[in-house]
């Protein structure tokens, strides 16, 4: 009942690894491309400390709520950019 993958962070490991071994085993340049799955890995730390899981949690919950903030700043900007050309 209890699987490795059934947890969506450990998909995250078990891709970042797969890709690594692949990317390690087939040197041939066709395959280059998974070397851009190497940004990921210091994502890997996040299966092994939980408060950092935790961190980044929240951190991506909360970005849909500064839509506001950045409608706010950007309106900001314009006005104080059109008093400046003037």
């Amino acid at each position: 009942a209890n699987s490795y993958l059934r947890d969506g962070w450990n998909w995250l490991d078990f891709i970042v690894v797969t890709t690594g071994l692949v990317s390690l085993l087939a040197s041939s340049g066709s395959l280059s491309f998974l070397r851009v799955f190497r940004v990921l890995r210091p994502l890997r730390s996040l299966t092994v400390v939980r408060e950092m899981r935790t961190l980044v949690n929240t951190v991506l919950a909360s970005i849909p709520r500064l839509g506001s903030v950045g409608s706010m700043a950007i309106f900001l900007m314009t006005i104080f950019g059109i008093v400046g050309l003037n």
